[in-house]
């Protein structure tokens, strides 16, 4: 069964930066679909070889679980942002977190809560 992943990518003081498309996060999202809200869909490079979902398609989380359970054939990535890992938490089936050396300013955070949202 097809499951959802929380991809972040995390600054020194737990800013929330978009995620290049670094050998890592290419790795781990080829040919998958990949989710983000509507302000990191703009702003995201385009992503080769990789399909590009809005988050606002799925009013609720239920129905992005719903979605990954009943019609997606493989695992999706969910890429944020904060709104959307917020909206979403809860039914994310795993985290993976990436750290990277930024240390400038953000406008958002990653928030430890979402780790163990139900």
């Amino acid at each position: 069964m097809p499951s959802l992943y929380a991809i972040a990518v995390i600054g020194q003081r737990g800013q929330l930066v978009t995620p290049a498309d670094t050998p890592w996060f290419r790795e781990m999202t080829w040919g998958k679909v990949v989710i983000a809200g509507g302000a990191s869909f703009a702003s995201i490079p385009p992503l080769p070889g990789r399909s590009l979902m809005v988050a606002e398609l799925f009013h609720t989380p239920e129905m992005l679980r719903d979605y990954v359970r009943h019609t997606a054939t493989e695992n999706i990535f969910l890429i944020g942002g904060a709104e959307t890992f917020a909206k979403f938490a809860g039914v994310v089936d795993r985290w993976y977190i990436d750290k990277t050396s930024y240390d400038g300013p953000s406008d958002e955070w990653f928030n430890l809560m979402w780790l163990v949202a139900e």
